[in-house]
């Protein structure tokens, strides 16, 4: 979500965000060491062999999550 605070203490929120995936499922039983479970960055998930198989860019809009 975007939101633009400004000097005067003024708020904007852009109605429309974006919800970060992992590559992989998060389970409580994996006991895998791997970032592209646990960090949702693009930065970090871009290197998965899995990268945009839920979501293109391993990101979904607030409408397409509906």
């Amino acid at each position: 979500m975007w939101v633009l605070v400004t000097h005067g203490l003024k708020a904007y929120v852009f109605p429309e965000g974006y919800i970060r995936l992992s590559s992989f499922e998060y389970s409580v039983k994996d006991t895998k060491d791997s970032s592209f479970i646990h960090l949702t960055n693009n930065a970090v998930q871009k290197f998965s062999t899995d990268y945009g198989k839920v979501a293109d860019g391993n990101q979904m809009s607030f409408k397409d999550l509906k």
